[in-house]
């Protein structure tokens, strides 16, 4: 008996079913990380530390306006949306560490814009994660029914 013969997704990691609460969890969490980082963006840069040397607005309109366009997907259920927002967010989390360890009152604000776009970037992974996983233990157990046949 070959492993194909136990399980047709077997060999394909992408195929291997994942409890429908994974997604559910991520989506909702990576959701409510992407408005927070939003917003953190408004209040950053129209009410606390607004930019000395630019207008506000463009500077907003540069921090936010990338971050709202898979937010708007996200709105609409669309299947790709966390992932774009988990990697628009990488940005953020490198500007965040860069304006926490340059600029002296911005300290806090950067540490938690790191810490919000670290958190979408880990929701957007989270499904893809749990899936590899559930296909590996798919794997071993498959493997192991598959030498007890083969040793009866």
């Amino acid at each position: 008996m070959s492993l194909e013969s136990v399980n047709s997704n077997l060999f394909d990691e992408n195929a291997s079913p994942v409890p429908e609460h994974v997604g559910r969890t991520a989506h909702r969490i990576g959701a409510v990380l992407l408005f927070a980082l939003i917003a953190l963006q408004v209040l950053w840069y129209l009410h606390w530390l607004p930019p000395e040397r630019a207008r506000p607005l463009i500077a907003l309109a540069i921090a936010a306006v990338p971050l709202l366009i898979p937010a708007i997907f996200l709105l609409l259920r669309a299947k790709k949306a966390l992932f774009w927002a988990g990697f628009i967010a990488m940005f953020h989390f490198t500007h965040g560490v860069m304006e926490a360890w340059s600029v002296p009152a911005a300290l806090w604000l950067g540490v938690l814009e790191a810490l919000l776009a670290a958190g979408v970037c880990c929701a957007a992974a989270w499904h893809g994660l749990s899936r590899r996983i559930y296909w590996r233990k798919l794997v071993e157990a498959s493997s192991a029914e598959a030498e007890r046949n083969a040793a009866e």
